[in-house]
C-alpha cells in the first residue's frame, strides 16, 4: 500500500528493500523451522509479500520484481525444513496473475530438473539416499496437489518423466542399501511420498504417462521403459527388507508391484501364478514363457515376510474377487494336479501366520488391515455366487482359524488394530451367513464370546457386532443373551472405567433390539432390566453406580421415558435418598423435570410422539422429606448432587426462575456447607452458587 503512493524511483528502492528483508526472513525461518502452525502463517506472509511485488503496471519495475518474487518463492519450495509449507505456496500461486505463474513455474521446473539430474547421477550433493529423495520432494508435492492449478501443470510439463523416474529409482535403491543408518521423521515422510509418486509413475495415475503412451522403437520409448524397469527393480529390492524406515512406504511399494504385475499380464491369474511360484513355491501346469513372468517369480522369492504381505495386499486391491478365488491347478512335488485357490490356500493362511508371529503392534495392524481386505474380497466373491456350493465356499477349517485369530486380538493396545479386527469380524459373519451351517456358526461364536471374562473389552465389542444377526434369531435369543445373570454381570463389570463405554454401547443396542422384539409388551421388557439395575444401586459400589447412571440409565429412559416413574418408585423404596437424587439428575438432563419444581417428574416431556393418551397425565412427585434428608447427608457427593439440582435449571437448556422448593432448601444448605471439609468441596459450592446467580440474572433480563 505504501508503494503505490511513492514516486517511481523511491518505489523501486522500497521494493528492493522489501524483497531483501523477505529473503533474509526466509533464511532465518528455515534455520529455526519446527513449529508447523507458526511456519505456515509466516510463509503465508512471505508469499503474499512476494506476490505483491508482481502486481505493477510499471515496465521499469516489472522484470526486477518478478525476479525477486521467483527467488523468494523457489527458495521456500526448495528449503527442506519448510517442506510442510508447499501447499501454502501452491495455493497462493493459484490466485496469482498468469505472468507471475509462468515465470515461477519455469524457474521451479529448471531447479527440479537440475536437482533430479544430480540425483540420477553420481553427484556429490546427492551421494546418499536421503539426498536423492530430497531432490524429488517438490515433484512429490506437485503431483499430490488436487485439484491442480496452472502452476502445477506447468511444472509437470517442464520435467521429463524418465528423469524423475530414474531419480526415484536411485533414491529408493540407495535408501535400501543404507538401511542400517538412523532414520528421522523427515526420512519416513519422504519415503512415503516417494513411494506414492512411484505408484503414480508406474500405474499412470494423476496424469502420468503410461507405457502404452510411449510405444514404438524410438529412443524416447526405450528410455522411459528402462527408467521404469529400474524403478520397478528398486521397489522389489525394497520389499526384500524385513525392517524398513517406513512400513507404510513398504505397503505402498507392495501395492505398486502387485498392480504392475497384474497390468503387465493379460490375465490376472498369470500374475498370481508368478507370485505364488516365487513366494509359496507353487508349481503350475501351464507356465508362461514371457520374461516378465520369470523375473517376477524369481524376484518374489526374495521378498521378506512383510514384503510378501504388502504384495498380497496389493493383489487383493488390484485383482477382482473372481481371480483371487478361482481354482487353478498346481503340481506340488508330484505329477498329479491339485485344485489350488490363491485366496484360500495361501493368502488367508499367510495373513493368519503374520498376525500370530507379528513382532510388534504396528506390524500386527498392517496384517489385520490385510486380513480385512482379504475377507472383504472373499465376501464379495461369496455373495456374487448365486448358489454357493461346498466346493466354492471357503474351507470350514480356514474360517475357524480366522475366527480364532479374530477372537484372540479384540484387546489389542492399538485402537486402529481393534477397529480392523471389528471390521474383519463383520465380514466373517457375512461370509458365514451365505454358506452352509451359518446359524450353527453364529451359535458357536456367541457361546465362545460369552465364555470370555466379563472384564475384557473385546467381549462387548464382539457382542455388539453379533447383535444385528442375533436379534433376528429367536432360538439364539433364548439361549445366550437372556441368561439370568448376563445383564447383572455386565453392569457389575462396568465399574472398570476401561470397559464401561464399550459395554454401554453394546447394552444400548441390546436394549433397543429387545424392546423392538417385545412387540408392545413393555412391562416384560422393564422387568428384564429393572431388577438388575436395582441390584447395582443396592450393592454399595460407588464406581458401578456411577457407570450405571452415566451410561445405562439415560439410555433406558430414552428408550422408554415412562419407565422413569416405576424406576423412581423402586429406588425410593429400596435404594435410599442418595440414589433418588442421582435419578433426578438424570431426569433433569433428559428434560423430564417440571420447569417449576425439581421434585416433579413428567415423562411426557421426553416421550415419543405416538405415546398413549394415558401417559399425558402420568407424573410423580418425589417427597420433600427425601430431598431434605439428602441435603444433610453425611456423604459429600450426595450433598453436592442436591446443590447441583437446586442451582441449575430444572430442565436442562431452559431458562427458569428458582422455585419455592429450591430457595427453601438453599437457605438450609448454605450455612451448613460454606465451610466444607476440603478445598475442592468449597470450590464446587462456590462454582454452583455462581451458576445459580447467573441463572437468576438471565431470567430477570428475559422478563
Amino acid at each position: 500500500d505504501e508503494l503505490a503512493r511513492r514516486p517511481r524511483a523511491k518505489r523501486h528502492k522500497m521494493r528492493a528493500h522489501t524483497t531483501t528483508a523477505v529473503d533474509d526472513d526466509v533464511a532465518a525461518l528455515a534455520s529455526r523451522a519446527g513449529a508447523r502452525t507458526h511456519d505456515v502463517q509466516v510463509v503465508k506472509t512471505f508469499v503474499a509479500a512476494a506476490l505483491r511485488l508482481t502486481h505493477t503496471d510499471d515496465e521499469f519495475d516489472a522484470d526486477d520484481d518478478l525476479d525477486r518474487a521467483e527467488r523468494t518463492l523457489t527458495d521456500v519450495l526448495f528449503t527442506h525444513a519448510l517442506k510442510h509449507t508447499h501447499r501454502v505456496v501452491f495455493a497462493a500461486l493459484g490466485k496469482a496473475n498468469a505472468r507471475a505463474v509462468s515465470r515461477v513455474a519455469r524457474d521451479v521446473s529448471r531447479r527440479c530438473v537440475d536437482a533430479l539430474t544430480r540425483a540420477s547421477t553420481d553427484d556429490d550433493q546427492c551421494d546418499d539416499g536421503l539426498g536423492c529423495l530430497r531432490a524429488c520432494a517438490v515433484m512429490c508435492a506437485v503431483y499430490a496437489s488436487n485439484p491442480r492449478s496452472a502452476f502445477e501443470q506447468s511444472v509437470i510439463e517442464g520435467v521429463d518423466d524418465a528423469l524423475l523416474t530414474r531419480a526415484l529409482a536411485r533414491g529408493l535403491s540407495r535408501m535400501r542399501d543404507e538401511r542400517a543408518t538412523t532414520t528421522t521423521p523427515e526420512c519416513v515422510d519422504l519415503l512415503s511420498e516417494c513411494c506414492s509418486l512411484a505408484y503414480d509413475v508406474l500405474s499412470g495415475g494423476r496424469g502420468m504417462a503410461t507405457l502404452k503412451d510411449c510405444t514404438g522403437d524410438d529412443g524416447r520409448a526405450r528410455e522411459v521403459t528402462r527408467a521404469r524397469e529400474e524403478l520397478m527393480g528398486a521397489l522389489m529390492d525394497a520389499l526384500t527388507l524385513e525392517r524398513s524406515a517406513s512400513r507404510d512406504a513398504m505397503v505402498t511399494a507392495g501395492v505398486t508391484v502387485a498392480r504392475v504385475m497384474v497390468e503387465e499380464h493379460a490375465d490376472a491369474k498369470m500374475a498370481i501364478e508368478a507370485f505364488a511360484r516365487g513366494v509359496y513355491g507353487r508349481s503350475f501346469a501351464a507356465v508362461a514363457t514371457s520374461t516378465s513372468y520369470a523375473s517376477y517369480a524369481s524376484g518374489a522369492g526374495a521378498f521378506s515376510r512383510f514384503g510378501a504381505l504388502a504384495v498380497v495386499r496389493g493383489f487383493i486391491i488390484a485383482s477382482d474377487a473372481r481371480a483371487m478365488t478361482t481354482a487353478l491347478f498346481s503340481h506340488d512335488g508330484d505329477d498329479d494336479e491339485r485344485k489350488y485357490v490363491f485366496m484360500y490356500d495361501d493368502v488367508l493362511p499367510g495373513i493368519c501366520e503374520a498376525i500370530e508371529g507379528a513382532e510388534d503392534s504396528h506390524y500386527r495392524f498392517h496384517a489385520a488391515a490385510c486380513l480385512r481386505s482379504a475377507l472383504e474380497k472373499t465376501r464379495a466373491a461369496t455373495k456374487a455366487t448365486t448358489a454357493t456350493t461346498a466346493a466354492d465356499a471357503p474351507p470350514g477349517a480356514l474360517l475357524e482359524r480366522v475366527a480364532w485369530i479374530i477372537s484372540t486380538h479384540w484387546d489389542e493396545p492399538l485402537g486402529q488394530t481393534v477397529r480392523e479386527i471389528q471390521a474383519c469380524f463383520e465380514c466373517l459373519l457375512d461370509i458365514m451367513t451365505v454358506t452352509a451351517n451359518g446359524d450353527e456358526f453364529l451359535h458357536r461364536v456367541a457361546r465362545q464370546i460369552l465364555a470370555r471374562p466379563v472384564e475384557q473389552k473385546g467381549r462387548y465389542l464382539a457382542l455388539r457386532v453379533l447383535l444385528s444377526r442375533i436379534g433376528a434369531t429367536a432360538s439364539l435369543k433364548t439361549t445366550t443373551f437372556f441368561e439370568d445373570d448376563f445383564l447383572r454381570q455386565t453392569l457389575s463389570a462396568m465399574s472398570e472405567t476401561s470397559i464401561a463405554p464399550a459395554a454401554s454401547m453394546m447394552l444400548g443396542d441390546l436394549c433397543a433390539i429387545s424392546l423392538e422384539e417385545s412387540r408392545g409388551d413393555v412391562a416384560a421388557w422393564r422387568s428384564w432390566w429393572m431388577d438388575d439395575v436395582m441390584y447395582i444401586f443396592q450393592s454399595g459400589s460407588a464406581r458401578a453406580q456411577s457407570a450405571l447412571t452415566t451410561y445405562v440409565v439415560p439410555m433406558l429412559l430414552k428408550l422408554d421415558p415412562m419407565s422413569a416413574i416405576e424406576l423412581m418408585k423402586r429406588i425410593e423404596r429400596d435404594a435410599g435418598a442418595s440414589a433418588v437424587v442421582v435419578i433426578l439428575k438424570v431426569c433433569r438432563s433428559l428434560r423430564m423435570l417440571d420447569a417449576d419444581s425439581i421434585a416433579l417428574i413428567k415423562p411426557l416431556a421426553a416421550a415419543a410422539p405416538d405415546a398413549r393418551p394415558d401417559d399425558a397425565l402420568a407424573t410423580y412427585e418425589v417427597p420433600m422429606k427425601i430431598l431434605e434428608e439428602s441435603s444433610v447427608s453425611a456423604s459429600t457427593q450426595t450433598r453436592l448432587d442436591v446443590l447441583e439440582l437446586l442451582c441449575l435449571d430444572a430442565r436442562k437448556g431452559a431458562v427458569t426462575f428458582p422455585g419455592t422448593l429450591e430457595l427453601s432448601l438453599l437457605r438450609r444448605m448454605l450455612p451448613l456447607n460454606l465451610r466444607g471439609e476440603s478445598v475442592s468441596f468449597r470450590n464446587t459450592v462456590v462454582t454452583l452458587m455462581s451458576k445459580f446467580f447467573t441463572r437468576t440474572w438471565t431470567c430477570v433480563n428475559n422478563v
